[in-house]
C-alpha cells in the first residue's frame, strides 16, 4: 500500500481540511499519515488516520504571547505578524528537522502553504511532492495577495510574489545549512515554489470557484477543487444550558465568535455585545477564544460557550459574526448563513471582503472600530432578506461540490504517473 504523508501547520481551520483530504485518500486505498502540531493529534486519530507529532510550534500558544496580544489590541496586524515570525525564528531549525523526519517512508508528500522541510524530504527520497493551498496564493494580476487586500491593481502580482518570497527568505538560511550539513542536498538558488510551478507541477487549491473564479493568467496546473470538508456525523451532545438557550425564545440566536484570536478586554467585549443585542431585542451564542480561562457570566441575551462544532451549531443560528479564518468562513457558508467578518490578522480581511463581494454580509469591520451601536446596526443588517437569500444560494452551490474527493482523485492520477 502506498504511503502518503500530509504536512500541515496552523490553526484548527488550517488542519481540518487536510484531515478531510486524508480521509478521501484513505478511501482510495492509500496509507495516510498526517503531520500536524501536537494540539491536533486527537483530532487526526479520531478520523482513523495515522498521526505524526510536530512539536516545534504550538499555534495556540503563539497567539497567547503578550507581545502578539499587545499588537492585536492596538490594531497593528502587520506588527503582530512580524512578532510571530520573529518568535518562530528561534525554532525554525527544529521545525525544519521535525518536518523533514516526519516524512520518513513516504511514497508521496502533500505540502501546505509553507512546504519547507517536507519538500526537502520529498526531494531526498525522490518521491513526488504535491503542493496545496487553502488560499488563492498563486501569483496573478487579477486580485491581491490575501494579506494585502487594499493595494493598487498594478501591484497585485507583485504582492503574491512578495508573500511567497518573504516566507522563503525566513527559512532560506536554515534550509541551506541543513541541506548541506545533514540532508546532503544541493544549495537552493531560488524559491522552490517558483521552480515547482516552472516544472509544470500541479497546485491544488482548496476553496470554491463559486467564491473566487480562477484567474485567466493561471495555467491548467492550478486546480481549484472546492473546499475540503469533513463529513461530520454531528454526534455532538450540547450542554443542557446551551440546549435551553437555543429553545427558549422560539427564534434563532446569532453566533458571535473569534476563534483563537486574542482579546485583551474580554469583559468589555461581552458588555458591548450584550448592549448591542439589547438594542435590537436579540440574543447570541458567544465564543471568545479558547485561550481565555476565566469564567464569564451569561445573561438573558448571551450564552457563552467553549468549543462547539460549527457543523452542529451554525445550522441553528440566524447569522454569524466571525474572525474570518477560512475554516470558519467555510463553515458559515456551508450552513447558508449571512456572515460578518471582524478580522484580526493574515488572510481574514481578504476573506471578509470576498464574502461581502458575493453578497452574504457587510464589509468587514475591525474590533478596534466596533462599538455597541455599530454592532447592533450590523447585526440588524445581517438579518436582511438579501443576505439570507444569497447565503442559501451559496450553500446550495457548495453542497454540490466534494472538494476533498476531487483533490484526492487528482493526487491519485499523479501517483499513477509515477508508478
Amino acid at each position: 500500500m502506498k504511503k502518503i504523508v500530509i504536512a500541515t501547520m496552523g490553526s484548527r481551520g488550517d488542519v481540518e481540511p487536510y484531515i478531510a483530504l486524508g480521509i478521501e485518500l484513505k478511501n482510495l486505498g492509500y496509507d495516510v499519515v498526517v503531520s500536524a502540531p501536537s494540539v491536533y493529534g486527537t483530532l487526526v486519530r479520531e478520523h482513523n488516520l495515522e498521526y505524526r507529532e510536530l512539536k516545534a510550534v504550538n499555534p495556540q500558544e503563539m497567539m497567547k504571547l503578550p507581545e502578539v496580544e499587545d499588537k492585536f489590541n492596538k490594531g497593528n496586524m502587520v506588527g503582530a505578524l512580524v512578532v510571530l515570525m520573529q518568535k518562530s525564528a528561534s525554532v525554525i531549525n527544529t521545525y525544519l528537522q521535525e518536518m523533514y523526519s516526519n516524512m520518513e517512508g513516504a511514497d508521496a508528500v502533500i505540502t501546505s502553504m509553507i512546504p519547507y522541510g517536507a519538500s526537502d524530504a520529498a526531494e531526498k527520497m525522490n518521491v513526488p511532492m504535491i503542493h496545496t493551498l487553502l488560499n488563492p496564493a498563486v501569483p496573478t494580476k487579477e486580485f491581491p495577495s490575501v494579506i494585502m487586500p487594499y493595494i493598487p491593481k498594478c501591484a497585485y502580482k507583485l504582492s503574491h510574489k512578495a508573500l511567497e518570497r518573504g516566507f522563503y527568505i525566513c527559512f532560506k538560511k536554515s534550509l541551506n545549512q541543513l541541506r548541506k550539513r545533514e540532508w546532503k542536498l544541493p544549495k537552493l538558488k531560488r524559491c522552490p515554489l517558483y521552480t515547482y510551478r516552472m516544472n509544470n507541477h500541479k497546485t491544488l487549491l482548496a476553496y470554491s470557484d463559486s467564491i473566487i473564479e480562477k484567474p485567466h493568467d493561471w495555467s491548467k496546473n492550478e486546480v481549484i477543487t472546492g473546499f475540503w470538508q469533513i463529513d461530520e456525523k454531528n454526534e455532538y451532545v450540547p450542554s443542557e444550558e446551551l440546549n435551553n438557550f437555543l429553545d427558549e425564545s422560539g427564534k434563532e440566536p446569532y453566533y458571535i465568535g473569534f476563534g483563537s484570536m486574542p482579546i485583551k478586554d474580554v469583559k468589555h467585549t461581552v458588555s458591548m455585545i450584550d448592549e448591542a443585542l439589547e438594542a435590537i431585542d436579540e440574543k447570541a451564542v458567544v465564543y471568545l477564544s479558547y485561550n481565555y480561562d476565566q469564567e464569564l457570566r451569561h445573561s438573558e441575551r448571551i450564552c457563552i460557550v467553549k468549543d462547539v462544532p460549527h457543523s452542529w451549531l451554525f445550522p441553528r443560528v440566524k447569522a454569524t459574526v466571525i474572525h474570518g479564518g477560512i475554516g470558519t468562513c467555510r463553515a458559515s457558508m456551508m450552513a447558508g448563513k449571512p456572515t460578518l467578518v471582524i478580522p484580526f490578522m493574515g488572510d481574514q480581511e481578504f476573506w471578509g471582503l470576498q464574502l461581502s463581494r458575493i453578497g452574504i454580509g457587510p464589509k468587514p469591520v475591525k474590533l478596534k472600530n466596533l462599538n455597541a451601536q455599530l454592532l447592533s446596526e450590523l447585526l440588524a443588517e445581517l438579518n436582511c432578506p438579501e443576505y439570507r437569500d444569497k447565503a442559501k444560494e451559496i450553500q446550495k452551490s457548495l453542497s454540490d461540490e466534494n472538494g476533498a474527493y476531487k483533490a484526492a482523485k487528482v493526487i491519485d492520477e499523479i501517483m499513477n504517473v509515477y508508478e
